[in-house]
């Protein structure tokens, strides 16, 4: 019986050695094919990470982001009778919060202003400081508002002064607790408020965008809408939130009804935007947000209001609890002092 020899298997070639021994042209094929898949797919990518919806939407969200936001908000009114502007430079910390404000307006063509600095520490207590008030002092003065005597020991009493006003004046003085403060000083209840209402505004984003408008010094600009439909739906779903039960609970005076929510329509609130124009600025590349302005303008009378607010990044060194305080007691008995002499 002849034996038959068994044929001998190919050898394994692997992936790699197939490639290598593919000719030039058919490599040059496969890589062209491959780049412009891989480039098709980034270029898609891409565009929809450049589309405005997710550009605007980074950038309200990258405000939420930042551990100890600070901002600057500016302020301008111009009415017929009266016209002043501000600036606001407010920091947040792990210790607390501080916002100073310097407001200005113009009496007979003379600047009248002041500064006024506040520190808010994690207790709830208050600490004031007023600062820059020589041309408010000469105003209240020369127009008899105000005794000379009074505006001298108001000077020497305020000046480098840090006043505390006590959680406890503060209740005295509001009538009530300010209980929804103390449960947002938990850091473990302000989180979950800020998920709960991230999470709202995620699913009910009524901010529509208008157009866009030309790069502004590497800035994305875009004039900002609402959606009333999805303003009904966010606000309803806020009625069912747990931080507004406990809002309603700490403040039974605030409340929110069914029928105030159905009366936004589409056409009210395209009605209220016609005077008034929001502008959000978002870095091109990072899509972080830059700055934000809102202005609103009476054609009719002239009388416009804008305010600005602008992101400094992170900056909780700015926020220094006073060491050395004096009660409302010793400067309003001061006061009061002068004013008889």
């Amino acid at each position: 019986m002849d034996e038959t020899t068994a044929p001998t298997p190919a050898p394994k070639v692997s992936l790699i050695a197939k490639v290598k021994n593919l000719s030039k042209k058919t490599k040059l094929i496969i890589a062209a094919t491959t780049a412009v898949l891989l480039g098709g797919g980034g270029a898609a990518a891409f565009a929809v990470y450049q589309s405005p919806d997710v550009v605007v939407g980074m950038a309200i969200g990258s405000l939420f982001s930042e551990a100890n936001p600070s901002f600057e908000v500016g302020m301008d009114l111009n009415t017929a009778g009266f016209s002043g502007s501000g600036i606001m430079q407010i920091y947040t910390s792990d210790k607390g919060s501080a916002v100073s404000l310097y407001a200005e307006t113009k009496v007979a063509e003379q600047p009248v202003g002041a500064t006024l600095n506040l520190t808010a520490d994690k207790a709830g207590n208050l600490y004031l400081n007023l600062d820059n008030f020589d041309s408010l002092a000469y105003y209240l003065v020369s127009n008899g508002f105000m005794p000379e005597a009074t505006i001298t020991a108001a000077r020497e009493a305020l000046l480098g002064t840090w006043v505390k006003v006590t959680k406890e004046d503060l209740d005295s003085v509001s009538g009530e607790s300010n209980c929804i403060s103390d449960k947002l000083d938990d850091p473990e209840y302000a989180k979950k408020v800020s998920a709960e209402l991230t999470g709202l505004i995620r699913a009910n984003n009524f901010i529509a965008i208008k157009k866009e408008l030309p790069q502004f010094e590497g800035d994305r600009v875009f004039e900002l809408g609402g959606d009333a439909a999805k303003m009904r739906s966010f606000l309803t779903g806020f009625t069912k939130s747990a931080f507004y039960k406990d809002v309603n609970s700490c403040t039974p005076t605030f409340e929110m009804t069914a029928e105030q929510i159905d009366a936004i329509t589409q056409e009210e609130l395209d009605k209220a935007m016609n005077t008034t124009k929001v502008t959000i600025y978002a870095n091109a590349f990072s899509h972080k947000f830059s700055k934000m302005s809102i202005e609103m303008k009476d054609t009719g009378s002239g009388e416009s209001f804008k305010v600005s607010m602008k992101s400094n990044g992170s900056l909780p060194n700015m926020v220094v609890i006073p060491a050395k305080t004096v009660s409302m007691e010793e400067i309003l008995s001061t006061l009061a002092s002068a004013g008889t002499e």
